[in-house]
């Protein structure tokens, strides 16, 4: 994490790696793994905190819009039920275009269930782990968090995102299809086609579930389809789960199957995964008997880990001839205590649903996925609200300055031409905090803007451990400061509108960069010096525009 938490555009959680494809190829290591970390808030600063309408100038800390404005709700999330009812009710292997891979690519291509509500597409029946293949899951986890770093894209008239995560050696494309502000279906790849082929597949896919019904599961012949994870879980645990948030297994290529659960307080609670797969228990598990099923025990202190093989998926490929069930819990006598239980729950099929399902079950481009309003879908902190206009700047620094302590919109209403003309039209104004900032939709940089009565423009940017290049220079002929981070990703302007950056009073400007939406990033973006040196200008109109 960074040093403080100034406010900026924090880079969400890289996605999970899962090596899969289409078409044979050099035998590749099969990987998971999950990078780094979650940043609410990317900027730095380095002085002594105090009362004013921007971040304190140590420890960046914001109130959440204590004055002015106040962000309305955004729009109510599908019925979960209902959605929920549509992904269970439909076959993974037949939202992929088996006939198309037969006639354009691979003439023994066949499509191999992994699991209740997962499928894939592979080169033929003989495929074997390293090997590529496409691979698509029903329920897939895909919150904002997730669709903030991919890129947004139509497909056969529906909305959908695409994230390349890979490189020339490793290629790796997620494509997702939302169908709720949390879940999707996701279709990924790591054929040497990369993004094109997951497209091509997944404009396919599209078409397919504009008759969902058409496309629904046999449960007689798909072990456990007939359950979703969480009501599995729910059913196994009852009243013990009161209380806990229930999610599809992110940790799982099939995660609808399966389930996970975490309180408010973050406490992580029992979890189920359940896979088409392979028994094959680790040298170091305790192998034993649970309800007539071998099952091998893993336990560390403080969680406990059962697996078991529940019986055969009716799967043609041997890697995935078994149904295997992995429940997780607090200890080992719970743990298998419910197993046991669980063992005689696959056996019963779910209580039916009173919900209809969702229909449409895609959206449409131009339909809200994700619950924000307006340009707040570009904006990766909230809450948030967009910026109406309709705002009067006053005619003197002091009482703009005054008048945005009470008012953010008047920072936005201040800064919104001049940033638009250096930047370009796709920046759009929201409130975040106590400030005002700049979204634009490929989330490459983030602006922000503050007008400033009471910190002194000296004081900042004065740490040689966060802060870059320091210079105290004219702008248009008023003294100011400005300076870079130690990555080079972000850049800050402090203007003193007296032209004496020890008084008091400051306006200022912060630029982050960022990776653009559907590219993994490696490394920290790099912010360019032509669009640094565009911020002194964005500074000098505002002055120049209301303050002179």
């Amino acid at each position: 994490m960074t040093k403080s938490n100034r406010a900026g555009e924090p880079r969400p959680p890289a996605r999970k790696r899962l090596w899969t494809g289409l078409s044979v190829g050099a035998v590749v290591l099969l990987a998971l793994g999950v990078v780094g970390a979650f940043l609410l808030g990317r900027g730095r600063a380095d002085q002594s905190p105090q009362a004013s309408p921007q971040a304190s100038p140590k420890t960046g800390g914001h109130g959440w819009f204590p004055h002015g404005v106040v962000p309305e709700p955004g729009p109510p999330d599908r019925e979960r039920e209902a959605v929920i009812a549509a992904l269970r009710a439909l076959d993974a292997c037949a939202l992929l275009d088996l006939d198309y891979a037969k006639s354009h690519r691979n003439p023994n291509a066949v499509t191999i269930p992994t699991g209740p509500h997962s499928c894939s597409l592979v080169a033929d029946a003989n495929w074997s782990p390293g090997y590529n293949r496409l691979s698509l899951a029903v329920g897939a986890n895909n919150d904002f968090e997730g669709r903030f770093s991919e890129k947004p894209i139509a497909l056969g008239g529906a909305k959908a995102y695409e994230i390349d995560q890979g490189d020339d050696s490793l290629p790796d494309c997620v494509l997702d299809l939302p169908v709720s502000y949390t879940l999707s279906i996701e279709l990924k790849t790591d054929a040497s086609a990369g993004c094109q082929l997951v497209k091509d597949y997944g404009a396919a896919t599209v078409a397919k579930l504009a008759d969902p019904d058409a496309r629904g599961v046999d449960t007689a012949k798909r072990p456990l389809s007939a359950w979703d994870g969480c009501a599995f879980l729910t059913s196994l645990y009852g009243p013990d789960l009161d209380g806990y948030r229930l999610t599809p297994n992110s940790r799982s290529s099939d995660p609808f199957s399966g389930c996970e659960s975490s309180n408010e307080r973050g406490k992580t609670g029992p979890s189920l995964k359940v896979t088409y797969d392979k028994w094959a228990p680790k040298r170091t598990d305790q192998l034993i008997r649970i309800a007539g099923k071998d099952a091998a025990v893993r336990g560390a202190a403080g969680a406990c880990t059962v697996s078991w093989n529940q019986g055969g998926s009716s799967s043609p490929n041997e890697w995935f001839g078994s149904v295997i069930f992995e429940l997780a819990d607090a200890d080992c006598v719970a743990a298998e205590r419910h197993a046991a239980e669980a063992v005689e729950l696959a056996e019963r099929a779910p209580e039916g649903s009173a919900a209809r399902p969702q229909r449409p079950l895609l959206y449409g481009p131009d339909d809200n996925d994700t619950g924000r309003i307006g340009a707040c879908a570009d904006l990766f902190n909230s809450p948030c609200a967009p910026y109406q206009g309709g705002v009067t700047v006053a005619p003197t620094f002091e009482a703009a300055a005054a008048d945005s302590q009470a008012d953010q919109a008047v920072q936005c209403e201040a800064f919104s031409e001049a940033v638009k003309s250096a930047y370009g039209s796709s920046f759009s104004p929201v409130i975040w905090g106590t400030h005002c900032m700049f979204v634009e939709p490929t989330h490459a940089m983030l602006v922000y803007v503050d007008i400033d009565g009471k910190n002194v423009p000296a004081d900042y940017g004065t740490d040689p451990s966060l802060w870059a290049d320091r210079q105290v220079k004219p702008i248009d002929g008023k003294q100011s400061v400005t300076f870079w981070d130690t990555r080079r990703s972000e850049y800050d302007v402090y203007y003193s509108p007296y032209g004496d950056i020890s008084r008091p009073g400051n306006l200022h400007i912060h630029l982050a960069a960022d990776h653009p939406r559907g590219v993994r990033g490696t490394s920290t973006a790099t912010l360019e010096p032509a669009r640094a040196e565009l911020a002194e200008r964005v500074i000098t109109l505002v002055d120049r525009k209301y303050f002179r």
